[in-house]
């Protein structure tokens, strides 16, 4: 399969949220808010990004199915 990529990702939290995903050599570090399942911000290879770009999109249930 072509496009393949390895990947290290980290979950914390209750909710087992991700707070950090590599994927080739791009990095994507995800903060919170006290008691939400939505990240409140984003770091791309440690470059801040504004909250209010969406990366991800979720589902009716609050899971993630797109970044």
């Amino acid at each position: 399969v072509i496009g393949l990529l390895s990947g290290e990702y980290r979950y914390e939290g209750i909710n087992g949220q991700m707070t950090y995903k590599k994927e080739g050599s791009t990095i994507v570090e995800t903060s919170y808010s006290d008691n939400r399942y939505r990240p409140a911000g984003f770091s791309v290879n440690q470059e801040s990004t504004k909250a209010d770009v969406e990366y991800f999109k979720y589902d009716a249930a609050g899971n993630v199915w797109y970044d």
